[in-house]
């Protein structure tokens, strides 16, 4: 059976002969009625603090699955970026070993232009230098017809 304080106050006894003594009994339910009082409202206080912590647990378990949910998040960020840093990393030294390639045939190509015209230069001199003797021999010839 619930009872509430107000029950217990108005709560009224019958007389009986040789029964209690009324006054120390009205005595006696004031000081449970007002014991009781106080207990029902410190519970009444306690449910409505329960009711509160209960809605802050709730607030903290939101927080915290959103935190959790932040902190995957963030992760699958970095390993994106990480993965695309690799993929640009792979494709930069791609695109540096193409150009290195590249330049590499260029240089030989240059090479080969310079070894064809220093070869063709060398075939000019020697041809100059032969021109040059042949026209000196010739002029000695010539010098030594006049003398003699």
């Amino acid at each position: 059976m619930k009872l509430t304080p107000l029950e217990i106050a108005r709560r009224d006894f019958g007389l009986a002969l040789r029964g209690y003594h009324r006054g120390e009994v009205d005595e006696f339910l004031a000081n449970v009625q007002e014991e009781f009082e106080r207990i029902y409202k410190e519970n009444n206080s306690l449910r409505e603090e329960v009711v509160t912590l209960s809605r802050q647990v709730e607030q903290y378990h939101a927080m915290e699955d959103l935190l959790k949910n932040s902190i995957l998040l963030a992760q699958k960020v970095a390993e994106d970026i990480r993965a695309n840093a690799q993929k640009e990393a792979e494709l930069v030294l791609g695109q540096a070993r193409a150009d290195r390639q590249k330049n590499m045939e260029e240089a030989n190509r240059e090479l080969e232009q310079i070894r064809a015209l220093s070869l063709r230069i060398r075939i000019e001199m020697q041809s100059f230098l032969q021109l040059y003797q042949d026209l000196l021999t010739k002029s000695d010839q010539a010098g030594g017809s006049e003398a003699s």
